[in-house]
């Protein structure tokens, strides 16, 4: 453990890159620091402003500090960079809630780069601005229809619109895709129809 701190401590004196800052930021953010992240963040983005990832954790960071509006922007920042620059990032990214979630992969960043678009939803839903979580959802839902997660997430933004028979569609593709939160949401809230 002291070797673990020791190594993490002179990472952050010698950090210098954007990279640098980016992966001291991720320790921070998986260490539930999320102020310390963003402090790093704002450096990384500060050497490098084209870094879309860097913008995504500072989304999440911001998000598991209940700034949605800034989580909203960032998101969008990301995007608009992804539009200019294109490229590959490597990212995994959760949050404390169990709510924003990628897999450990590479993902090929497309103008609507599929977890910007779900943690952009996952901040307007928790805005209330259901119309635009819906969206977002059906934008990552158009990238990876395998985000399970979406299904369930887009469910109950339309339930909160009043769509009670989208919510529904929602979470049985999702049920049926093994989500066990939308099989109880589908007892509760389905059955009834």
């Amino acid at each position: 453990m002291m070797i673990m701190a020791m190594a993490f401590w002179s990472l952050i004196v010698c950090a210098q890159t954007a990279f640098e800052y980016y992966n001291i930021a991720l320790v921070k953010y998986n260490l539930y620091n999320y102020e310390g992240a963003i402090e790093d963040l704002d450096r990384a983005i500060e050497i490098l402003p084209s870094n879309a990832t860097a913008y995504i954790l500072r989304g999440a960071a911001k998000f598991n500090l209940d700034d949605f509006e800034g989580a909203i922007a960032d998101y969008n920042r990301a995007m608009q960079i992804d539009r200019r620059y294109g490229g590959d990032a490597g990212l995994r990214v959760s949050d404390h809630r169990g709510v924003i979630s990628e897999k450990n992969r590479s993902v090929v960043i497309q103008p609507e780069f599929a977890i910007a678009c779900f943690n952009r939803g996952m901040a307007h839903d928790a805005l209330k601005n259901f119309t635009e979580a819906i969206e977002d959802f059906t934008m990552a839902l158009e990238i990876d229809p395998g985000l399970v997660k979406a299904y369930h997430q887009r469910g109950l933004s339309r339930y909160g619109s009043g769509d009670i028979t989208g919510a529904c569609s929602d979470w049985n593709r999702a049920a049926d895709m093994g989500h066990e939160e939308s099989y109880a949401l589908i007892e509760e809230k389905c059955r009834n129809m």
